[in-house]
């Protein structure tokens, strides 16, 4: 009675794990700080040190990768597709291993294993900042260009850059109660402590440099990247939508002749 007893707790503690853990749901990161994040028909993935994006599908407790591509060395004559298999395996909903399957996989993962944890569950509340300063440069495109400073009391000034659709600036104001804790809770989410030994190791083009610099916990942390790790994507995003407060130019109307 009593084995009975543990092989159905022991039941039920698995089907409750599968029907929590929703990986395709959440933000993932390691010790060291590689990303791992599943989209509707894709997955975003660091385990080299270098990120990356493919096509995907999960079937059950599998993770299959797609490579759909042409090669010169048949003349871009041929379509090949290239499967990765990875093996998920949740440990509760806050952690889950990642393992590699078959060759290919190998290739990409260069580890047995990888242990990935949940960042809303990776919080550390000893994160209170006293100063941000946030910085967004320019690419071939219509990134965003501004300045953002904001104090504890969520006082900010926004500046903005050369843009032929904004006004420069400078626009001063406060945050809303909410807006402060969203700020506050991705700061506490961010494993600041890791990034002050962080360094991108990939070199990536005509993407927007970003530049923040954190005073926080008699601590002034500088990150200065143009391919952030998963871990502070959220500020990033959280700040450059501020971007939005600068006036828009108004530029007179033509005159029809």
């Amino acid at each position: 009675m009593k084995l009975f007893l543990i092989f159905l707790f022991s039941l039920i503690s698995t089907v409750s794990y599968s029907q929590i853990v929703k990986v395709d749901t959440a933000r993932w990161i390691s010790d060291d700080l590689r990303g791992l994040r599943f989209y509707k028909d894709g997955v975003s993935f660091n385990f080299d040190g270098y990120n990356q994006y493919k096509r995907s599908r999960l079937e059950k407790d599998t993770l299959i990768m797609v490579d759909n591509y042409t090669s010169s060395a048949d003349n871009f004559k041929i379509r090949h597709i290239d499967i990765s298999k990875f093996l998920i395996k949740p440990i509760s909903p806050q952690k889950l291993v990642i393992s590699p399957v078959d060759t290919n996989a190998k290739k990409l993962a260069k580890k047995r294993a990888y242990i990935f944890y949940n960042i809303s569950y990776l919080r550390d509340p000893d994160i209170k900042f006293s100063k941000i300063s946030f910085t967004s440069g320019s690419c071939y495109g219509s990134c965003p260009v501004m300045k953002i400073d904001i104090n504890s009391a969520g006082d900010f000034k926004l500046t903005g850059g050369k843009d032929p659709w904004r006004e420069q600036g400078p626009v001063n104001g406060k945050l809303t109660s909410l807006q402060l804790d969203t700020l506050t809770y991705l700061l506490q989410h961010s494993q600041l402590k890791k990034m002050h030994a962080w360094k991108q190791t990939s070199v990536v083009y005509d993407t927007p440099s970003y530049l923040l610099n954190i005073a926080y916990s008699n601590k002034n942390l500088v990150i200065d990247t143009n391919y952030p790790p998963l871990n502070i994507q959220g500020l990033i995003d959280f700040l450059l939508s501020f971007y939005e407060r600068l006036p828009l130019i108004v530029r007179p109307r033509e005159i029809k002749r």
